[in-house]
């Protein structure tokens, strides 16, 4: 790759040059040089309006369902729709078939993936088969490439298990990823609990069954140690839970989905099930305390919490149908719309995962390694059907309205923009 952008805004509180509009040359996968610069021969020139640069972004947890699940996405199809959405790479979640559970399954996504320019995250299981019993060979994982682990939606109450996995992660360094919400509402719930939920007579989970599993687990933690990352926060008192305990000093993080900062129960009287996501979407007190949240830091990152569904997952009765829905290309033009700042978009996308992972930062200053995304945030759009990269189009947002978009990645020595 030879390139150079041209008035090019960066967006890198690391960087020297953050907030400054610069020209910057890219060749052989790095950095070769930044300022007022000219174009040499044989080199790809790209000025475009609006153009900013930052760290690639980093999306906490998808589902890419391979192993097992390949009828819902492939490895090669999740990464195509990560890269489109601005992404440079992901937290792979485990939940596959077999479960990533041991060092095999870490060495297989890495060989699937080797010959993709692409930061590939494993995610390795808590529990020996995500069943909540026997810890899982997460030292062997770990070593393998493994960044975190988590048993994902198979919620456990299992109390032992979560104060050794985090004394024995704390060992190393990586975190664990849980989703809190109590399993004994969660099990039935269909949507969140509330007027609409009794309107339609569906099942609803209580906010307050998320409150009171972080405080479960926030006990753990404090005897235990080791460091704890929230899945998917979704409540208003999630939000006041989460902010006590870093006030407290407590080794707490948390994301949340960009369905819960943009959508209400409300979507709900469509009956579609497109909207039928876990942890619910809440009504507007708790969507409007989230992207507070957001703003203020308590919420360190946001997720896409990208899940794809196959055809006959979605169509059937709202019951029966499967949780999830893709958001990869969909994440940055939503969070758009929310008002928040280029900076603080740029902190939930790039700065804060790679902060909780423990991922080598990236930096945009000369000699830099390349590992960024381009984009425009400030261009109104509509999400439409031909922006779907992934192998499933399991959303409700065709149609609707939003602002930023990717321009592209760069990778290595790819380059991979948006004509």
């Amino acid at each position: 790759m030879n390139l150079l952008l041209q008035q090019v805004r960066v967006v890198d509180p690391s960087s020297s040059h953050h907030q400054q509009t610069v020209d910057i040359r890219f060749s052989e996968g790095k950095i070769v040089g930044i300022g007022s610069l000219k174009p040499e021969v044989g080199e790809e020139v790209l000025l475009r309006e609006g153009l900013h640069i930052s760290p690639g972004w980093i999306d906490m947890h998808v589902d890419f369902s391979d192993p097992g699940f390949e009828d819902r996405e492939t490895l090669d199809s999740g990464i195509h729709a990560a890269m489109k959405g601005g992404f440079t790479g992901a937290v792979v979640l485990p939940g596959t078939k077999p479960v990533v559970d041991g060092k095999s399954g870490v060495e297989y996504l890495f060989r699937a993936a080797r010959d993709v320019e692409f930061q590939l995250l494993p995610a390795g299981a808590i529990s020996r088969g995500m069943e909540g019993k026997e810890m899982a060979e997460m030292y062997d994982m770990f070593r393998a490439g493994a960044v975190c682990f988590t048993d994902d939606l198979r919620l456990s109450h299992n109390t032992e298990l979560l104060k050794l996995s985090l004394q024995y992660t704390s060992n190393f360094g990586a975190p664990l990823m849980t989703y809190p919400q109590d399993r004994s509402f969660s099990q039935s719930a269909q949507m969140h609990e509330g007027p609409v939920s009794t309107r339609l007579g569906m099942q609803g989970l209580p906010s307050f069954s998320e409150a009171m599993e972080m405080e479960r687990q926030l006990h753990i933690l404090r005897y235990a140690g080791g460091h704890l990352h929230f899945m998917g926060i979704s409540t208003k008192e999630g939000v006041e839970v989460l902010a006590r305990a870093k006030e407290e000093g407590l080794s707490v993080s948390a994301d949340v989905h960009i369905s819960n900062l943009i959508s209400t129960d409300e979507q709900l009287y469509s009956y579609d099930t497109n909207y039928k996501v876990f942890p619910p979407l809440r009504d507007e007190l708790h969507r409007s305390s989230l992207v507070s949240g957001l703003r203020s830091g308590v919420i360190d990152a946001v997720s896409s919490n990208h899940r794809p569904c196959t055809i006959e997952e979605k169509d059937c009765e709202f019951a029966l149908a499967r949780h999830g829905m893709i958001g990869l290309e969909s994440c940055f033009g939503l969070l758009g719309t929310l008002g928040l700042s280029v900076d603080d978009m740029v902190h939930a996308l790039a700065i804060a995962p790679r902060s909780i992972l423990n991922i080598a930062s990236v930096v945009v200053e000369d000699g830099a390694e390349v590992d960024f995304t381009l984009f425009d945030p400030f261009i109104d759009s509509e999400f439409r059907l031909s922006d779907i990269h992934s192998k499933s189009r399991n959303t409700p947002y065709i149609g609707v309205r939003t602002k930023g978009e990717v321009h592209g990645v760069l990778i290595g020595d790819l380059a991979l923009i948006r004509q």
